[in-house]
């Protein structure tokens, strides 16, 4: 008996040597595997990345009642379409829209056109490659539109201090880089709205994906943080609580960098672009719409006391 036993036991401790090596082999495969996944993702995000991060529709919608369609030529020569509504007496002033992602013109055409009913004109640039516009859409491109837009209404006789900016999601890192170049050539903008804004959009990636080192490859950061404190103008920003696409917190990391005047209005429940629905109020109550009309009330009679 004891021959037989003898191999059988070598055998055994033979296998049970060899297991922990296959183990950590296939350890090592999976490890090695989890690798390559990981670069592969990170080469699809930095390669594809403005492909994630604008997403337009690209149907060109219908004008609508009581606004015009109109073109400014951009710096590369591309005829860049906007919706325009003019104030209606003379002292209004023009509100000019920056709006959010996803979409084009139509999508956010109706919130903004509620803020004119006090006479304000509104004019809504549209971004490159969205509702039909030529071109496609990045930080510098998008930015330089904005002034080109604000530059055509100054060359139509509207000084800058009867223009307000409204920036939504995506539009306020516009918004706040616009506001900056005017106060920079001394000809601030009357006030600024930040609906749902971001501190960067660099903060919003960098939430989103964390175990990628996006901070060394991504190409429109829209670091509203570097411009906001020098706007020269009154802002107010309107942000909800309960926000899952840019959270509370980048919008008060925003507010916390601007100057004064300056306020923050939280909207309880509120989400990414729900402020303007039914029973959205500030926390005294006061419906969002309100809100914004006051500023807008606010900033235009400011603006006829300087003149």
């Amino acid at each position: 008996m004891s021959p037989l036993l003898g191999p059988l036991s070598s055998d055994r401790q033979a296998h049970t040597r060899i297991k922990p090596r296959s183990m950590k082999k296939t350890m090592m495969e999976f490890i090695v595997l989890i690798g390559i996944a990981y670069v592969v993702l990170l080469l699809a995000l930095a390669v594809f990345q403005r492909s994630v991060m604008y997403f337009p529709d690209r149907n060109v919608p219908t004008v609508p009642t009581g606004a015009e369609l109109i073109t400014v030529t951009s710096d590369d020569g591309l005829a860049i379409p906007a919706w325009y509504q003019p104030p209606a007496y003379d002292q209004a002033p023009v509100i000019v829209w920056f709006h959010g992602n996803a979409g084009h013109l139509g999508y956010f055409w109706p919130q903004a056109v509620a803020l004119t009913r006090q006479g304000a004109g509104l004019l809504m640039p549209e971004y490159r490659s969205y509702g039909g516009a030529p071109g496609k859409p990045s930080e510098a491109a998008l930015v330089a539109d904005g002034k080109a837009f604000v530059n055509a209404l100054k060359s139509q006789g509207l000084p800058s201090d009867r223009i307000v900016l409204y920036g939504l999601s995506l539009g306020s890192g516009i918004a706040v880089q616009v506001a900056h170049n005017e106060a920079k050539n001394n000809e601030p903008v009357a006030g600024v709205v930040l609906e749902s804004p971001y501190s960067s959009t660099l903060d919003i990636a960098r939430w989103r994906f964390p175990i990628f080192p996006v901070s060394l490859f991504m190409k429109d950061t829209y670091k509203s943080t570097d411009f906001i404190d020098k706007i020269s103008a009154p802002l107010l920003v309107l942000h909800g609580d309960a926000d899952g696409i840019i959270p509370y917190r980048f919008g008060q990391k925003l507010f916390r960098q601007a100057a004064a005047p300056k306020e923050f209005v939280t909207i309880p429940g509120g989400g990414h672009v729900n402020l303007f629905g039914p029973g959205m109020a500030s926390e005294d109550g006061t419906p969002v719409l309100s809100v914004v009309l006051a500023f807008l009330d606010q900033v235009s009679a400011s603006g006829v006391e300087a003149e």
